[in-house]
């Protein structure tokens, strides 16, 4: 999957993990986690491309921007060597992207043009994603006999050719390096520390993923190797046979020369030419049917190693396919304690919030009653200044009829 991070790495991230959650055996990689330090990037990023029986351009809005497609661009490199070596490439544009010829991609680009793109208006549609992948699988398996026919015509013209590096795993695939290798999403400033801790668990889920997955290809390099040696073997075998079978009938030629010339010394009566006819008329049947029987069990020889190939090959690819399986039970094992853990993170914030709730709503409750206990205070102290106000009115008035009696 080749993608630009600064254009569409959101898109792309969306469309990695639905792609791999089809439920099917898929190989799928992205520039995330797949090359060591200390190796020449440009370089083996084209052998790893090589590697391919497919390229998705993911595609945004500034994809295609001129000013990106620099000499040293990895864009550049991985589409440009996956269009040398003949492995198709398909386009996918995503977040509303328009492909078009005004683009103007640099000269080894310009034959993405002439494929036929795929347009996804949501890279979570899981439809969608399943009908890229029935066009990966169809385009996979062209591939594929393309190779094979190249390589049965080159076998045929006895010219050495390499042989095709194929996936081991049927079905739709799209690459042979990293099982869940997703792509970096740069979060946000601020982000919560709960979805950094999943981040983290998805991170490593994918990195046991591509572990196994390069196990499984080193386990299908080994295969390939052992067949190579196997046809080398039977090649040699059946050259040594066919140097045998020429010495003996070089060997048969001798004999039946000296047979004749005895029989031309030998002519004398006419019942000795009779029998010496006789004689060597058996002696050529009894070894043509030697001749006949030693090829019949060469012939038996060559089918019943040819059948135990076939049957090691048979075997070793359902122990691969086995493996697979069972590396694509425990990713679905780990998704699902992924998405258990989630929910407990999730419940876990709705009982927080309903505890905030629940602390806010009796500190609203405490303010109310120290509202109501101010406003009682207030109006006892009222109601007491107007006692004493009143008291005072009173004593005034007494003391001023007691001045008005005295006068």
């Amino acid at each position: 999957m080749s993608y630009r991070r600064e254009d569409c790495s959101v898109a792309a991230g969306r469309l990695f993990r639905n792609l791999l959650s089809q439920g099917k055996p898929l190989e799928l990689l992205t520039d995330v986690g797949v090359l060591p330090p200390g190796v020449d990037y440009t370089g083996a990023l084209q052998t790893l491309v090589s590697s391919c029986d497919l390229v998705l351009a993911v595609i945004g809005k500034g994809w295609a921007s001129r000013e990106m497609f620099g000499e040293g661009d990895f864009i550049r490199i991985e589409i440009g060597a996956a269009l040398r070596r003949g492995i198709p490439v398909v386009p996918v544009l995503v977040d509303g992207a328009v492909f078009s010829a005004a683009d103007r991609l640099p000269a080894g680009l310009s034959a993405v043009f002439d494929v036929t793109s795929v347009q996804l208006k949501d890279a979570g549609d899981r439809e969608a994603a399943a009908l890229l992948l029935e066009t990966i699988a169809t385009l996979v398996t062209g591939f594929r006999l393309r190779l094979q026919e190249e390589a049965r015509r080159a076998n045929e013209a006895s010219l050495p050719v390499p042989a095709p590096v194929l996936s081991p795993v049927a079905g739709p695939v799209i690459d042979r390096r990293a099982i869940g290798s997703a792509p970096h999403v740069p979060e946000p400033p601020g982000a919560d520390p709960r979805q950094q801790v999943l981040q983290a668990m998805e991170d490593r889920l994918n990195a046991e993923a591509r572990t196994a997955a390069l196990k499984a290809e080193e386990m299908k390099r080994t295969v390939e190797r052992q067949l190579v040696s196997q046809r080398e073997s039977d090649a040699r075998r059946q050259a040594e046979r066919q140097l045998a079978q020429r010495v003996a009938d070089s060997k048969l030629r001798e004999h039946e020369q000296v047979a004749r010339l005895a029989a031309a010394a030998k002519r004398d009566t006419v019942k000795e030419q009779v029998q010496l006819a006789a004689e060597s008329a058996r002696d050529l049947e009894r070894r043509e049917r030697l001749a006949r029987e030693a090829e019949a069990k060469r012939r038996a020889e060559e089918q019943r190693m040819q059948r135990e190939a076939e049957a090691r090959r048979v075997a070793e690819q359902q122990r691969i396919a086995e493996q697979e399986r069972e590396a694509t039970r425990r990713m679905e094992e780990k998704e699902k304690l992924l998405r258990q853990a989630e929910a407990k993170i999730q419940a876990a914030e709705r009982k927080r919030a309903q505890e905030q709730a629940e602390a806010t709503r009796k500190a609203d409750e405490q303010m109310q009653l120290k509202r109501g206990d101010e406003v009682r205070r207030r109006a006892e102290e009222r109601q007491k200044q107007q006692r004493e106000e009143e008291e005072k009115r009173m004593a005034d008035e007494k003391l001023l009829a007691a001045r008005l009696r005295r006068r």
